[in-house]
């Protein structure tokens, strides 16, 4: 690979993480459903997801500094405690699975499972233990696998809390904590080195910015245009690595 294939790559990372951010800013998730349907065309499926949640950590931060007052920490634990559980799951299927080509495909069908879910727009019976736990597990594993588990507890927040503040912030509270915990155990197996580094500062620098333009524009944006172009987005790439894992 020359320096100028490098630069693209790089350039597009930038450009993806910048955009799914963007989204993520404005409506609280969508960095991982845009990201992971481009990144991993061009690297392999463990690197983009771990990539994926590293950089989405940075994104967390920059909203929960600006909500933090709003985080409803006794409410969202039994949430917390199935993502979390799952998240561990999740850390052994992709150590033994990550590199098969056949995953790219499980992950486009899974993208668009969310398109759908997100569609159809509710989560049933949120705020209910059966279906916390349930949102809790389901989330954190596929969030684990592919790093796309934010419009299943997009929607359940959604539901449980009317407040668009501790919408926002108990689903960032969520992400992190799960990330922290995936990124964590693979960084102690051994699968994030040095080479790890550029990816994820060009990616933190795109995702700072991204998180903090559509800060600017929360709660003012047309939502359903934002939906439907996500929506459009995440569909092509899911059914771009079906048919060309």
């Amino acid at each position: 690979m020359n320096v100028l294939d490098v630069v693209y790559g790089l350039a597009i990372l930038f450009a993806v993480l910048f955009v799914g951010s963007f989204i993520q800013g404005l409506t609280g998730f969508g960095a991982g459903i845009i990201a992971m349907g481009f990144i991993s065309l061009v690297v392999p499926l463990k690197t983009g997801t771990l990539l994926v949640l590293a950089v989405t950590v940075v994104m967390c931060l920059g909203i929960l500094a600006r909500n933090r007052e709003h985080i409803k920490i006794g409410e969202i634990k039994l949430l917390l405690a199935s993502a979390l559980v799952s998240r561990a799951a999740a850390f052994f299927v992709m150590d033994a699975f990550g590199g098969e080509e056949a995953m790219k495909r499980v992950l486009g069908a899974t993208l668009i499972l969310m398109v759908a879910l997100l569609w159809r727009g509710r989560v049933a019976g949120a705020g209910h233990g059966a279906a916390t736990v349930s949102v809790g597990f389901f989330g954190g594993f596929i969030g684990g696998l592919f790093a796309v588990g934010g419009p299943i507890y997009a929607l359940y927040f959604l539901h449980r809390y009317k407040d668009k503040r501790e919408y926002m912030a108990n689903l960032q509270l969520t992400f992190l904590l799960a990330n922290l915990l995936t990124l964590g155990a693979h960084g102690f197996n051994g699968d994030i080195g040095f080479d790890f580094v550029p990816a994820f500062l060009i990616g933190a620098a795109a995702s700072w910015l991204g998180v903090r333009s559509g800060m600017l524009f929360f709660g003012k944006a047309p939502d359903g245009f934002i939906r439907k172009a996500a929506f459009l987005i995440v569909l092509f790439g899911g059914l771009h690595l079906m048919v060309f894992p």
